[in-house]
């Protein structure tokens, strides 16, 4: 089959191509006129770093890896966060919290996603489940890493409940982050109070102590160079253990803060908004896809219709014997179910 044949055939048949773009084109348009609009809305947010606390933590992890205690490091992946969007817990959450959006004819209306996408008449298990489903499904999460950005994108029937349901993932989410901060500087504020507190404070009483044993020993050590070696070194130590105990104590009672404040810990870039046009269908989609197709069909049937002629001319004493059998069987199986013939009415007595 040559390419120059095959050329002349689909320009010869291209009247075929005109009827299938014809039909595809109404479908289209009916669909397209019909179909029910769909609207994106997406908001992106980027998770704040509490300096403090890592710092906090940084310097306290030598001493707390020692006595086999593990703190929290302070830093979460972004990753974490596309985890969390898609976990259970909190689309299970998403699907029973109450949303309030502005319907089409400008009333108010407030409802759960789980009335959006379960009917009542089942059981309130499976309702929960369908409605995870549907919201996953609608859900779109996209993570930059090169801008440490999350953007999450839903799809609904109406503009603004599609708003409605993003702006409420970033409340959950920065609901989230407030009880992970304050888990971990519970965390923070219990090991400082119960373990490096305490340890500063005897380290430094212990220091004071060798001072003041010192001095007892040694009433007169300015004429001494070794004792006064001694006391710049013990005095060296007390310094340093004070400025640690000090520092401890700071971070303790900042630990203390950031367990009861719940202020948000998560910037939020393009907060979500109505969508003015619908995200699908779209009708260049839709001409595109009816090309396609059309186009596929075209070439195919004319290359299907030159592959059975070829194998017809090269085969036609085979093709002629096959016909032949076909009609011998059907003649066969005539004579072995005849076919009454009804007489016509005025032949009946």
């Amino acid at each position: 089959m040559s390419l120059v044949a095959l050329a002349n055939d689909l320009l010869r048949r291209r009247g075929r191509l005109y009827r299938l773009l014809g039909i595809g084109l109404t479908a289209a348009t009916l669909h397209w006129a019909f179909a029910e609009r769909h609207y994106s809305a997406s908001v992106v947010f980027t998770p704040e770093i509490n300096v403090k606390n890592i710092s906090a933590v940084s310097s306290l992890g030598g001493l707390a890896s020692q006595l086999g205690l593990n703190l929290p490091t302070g830093i979460v992946p972004l990753s974490f966060y596309g985890e969390l969007i898609g976990s259970q817990g909190l689309l299970r959450e998403l699907a029973q919290a109450p949303l309030a959006y502005v319907s089409d004819k400008g009333d108010t209306l407030r409802m759960t996603l789980i009335d959006s996408y379960a009917s009542p008449s089942l059981s309130e298990a499976e309702r929960l489940r369908r409605a995870v489903k549907n919201i996953r499904r609608h859900t779109d999460i996209t993570i930059n890493n090169t801008a440490n950005t999350i953007s999450i994108e839903y799809t609904a029937a109406n503009p603004a409940l599609a708003a409605a349901v993003v702006n409420k993932y970033v409340d959950l989410v920065n609901r989230f982050n407030v009880s992970q901060r304050q888990s971990e500087a519970k965390a923070l504020r219990e090991f400082l109070q119960g373990t490096a507190l305490p340890r500063a404070a005897s380290e430094l009483s212990a220091s004071e102590d060798s001072l003041a044993r010192f001095y007892v020993r040694n009433r007169s050590f300015e004429s001494s160079p070794s004792l006064r070696l001694e006391e710049a070194r013990l005095q060296r130590r007390i310094a340093i253990k004070q400025q640690s105990y000090l520092e401890l104590s700071g971070q303790l009672e900042q630990a203390r803060v950031d367990e009861v404040q719940n202020t948000p810990i998560i910037s939020i870039i393009s907060p979500g908004y109505p969508p003015a046009k619908p995200s699908s269908p779209l009708w260049y989609i839709n001409l595109a896809i009816v090309v396609l197709l059309a186009f596929a069909t075209w070439t195919l049937t004319i290359l299907l219709e030159r592959y059975h002629g070829e194998i017809v001319s090269e085969n036609r004493e085979e093709y002629r014997s096959l016909q032949n059998e076909l009609g011998s069987i059907r003649a066969k199986l005539g004579r072995l179910l005849p076919v009454r013939s009804r007489r016509p009415p005025n032949d009946r007595e």
